[in-house]
C-alpha cells in the first residue's frame, strides 16, 4: 500500500471517529431540545385529557371516544371520534402572537375535516352562540364527506387563556341534532 493510500484511509478513520463521537455527544442533546420544546402526543386517554385541560374544559357527547391530542411549539390539537366512525370534534389552539387571522385559521379548520368534500365558507350559514362568556359565530356548512354521506359542520373561533381556539364539531347529516351541539358548545369552560 502506498502513502498515499494510508492517508486517505488515515482521513476517513479519523472522520469516522468524529462523527461518531459527534453522534453520541449530540444525540441526548437533540432528544432534550425535542423533549423540552418540540412535541408531545398525548397516545393514553390520561395524556390527552392533560394536553385538553390546558385549553378548556367541556362535555363532549357521551358517543364520543377518548380524544387524542398534540401539542407542539404552542400549539395543541385535540380530537375525538364519534362511535360511528365520521363524527368528530378538534380543538386547536394556537399562540397569541401566533400572526394567524382568522381566515387562516378556519382554512386549518378545513384541513383537519379533510374528509369533508364541497364545502365552502362562502356558502356557510352562521349562528351566533356564547362560549366562555364570548359570543362567538358559528359557521354552519354542509357537504358530503369520505363515506359519500351528507355531512354538516361547525366551525368557530373564541379566545382561550392562552390563545385563539379553533373548534370544529362535524356529524353525518342524520345523526346531526342542533340541541346537542348548543349543549357541547355551553358545556365549554375555562380550565381552572
Amino acid at each position: 500500500m502506498n502513502n498515499t493510500v494510508k492517508i486517505i484511509l488515515f482521513i476517513l478513520a479519523g472522520l469516522m471517529v468524529v462523527c461518531l463521537a459527534g453522534m453520541l455527544l449530540a444525540g441526548p442533546v437533540v432528544k432534550s431540545i425535542i423533549q423540552k420544546n418540540a412535541m408531545s402526543i398525548g397516545l393514553s386517554a390520561d395524556n390527552a385529557q392533560a394536553i385538553a385541560s390546558q385549553m378548556v374544559q367541556f362535555e363532549a357527547p357521551a358517543d364520543f371516544g377518548e380524544p387524542y391530542a398534540f401539542e407542539m411549539l404552542g400549539y395543541s390539537l385535540i380530537t375525538f371520534t364519534g362511535s360511528d366512525g365520521h363524527s368528530h370534534i378538534y380543538f386547536m389552539q394556537v399562540p397569541e402572537d401566533s400572526g394567524l387571522t382568522e381566515e387562516e385559521l378556519l382554512s386549518q379548520a378545513q384541513k383537519m375535516s379533510g374528509s369533508t368534500i364541497g364545502t365552502e365558507f362562502d356558502n356557510a350559514q352562521p349562528m351566533d352562540v356564547v362560549i366562555m362568556g364570548q359570543t362567538v359565530t358559528m359557521l354552519i356548512i354542509d357537504g358530503i364527506n369520505s363515506a359519500n354521506q351528507p355531512y354538516r359542520q361547525a366551525v368557530g373561533i373564541f379566545t382561550g387563556q392562552d390563545g385563539p381556539i379553533l373548534v370544529v364539531f362535524e356529524r353525518p347529516l342524520d345523526l346531526w341534532d342542533e340541541s346537542e351541539l348548543l349543549d357541547f358548545l355551553s358545556s365549554i369552560h375555562q380550565s381552572s
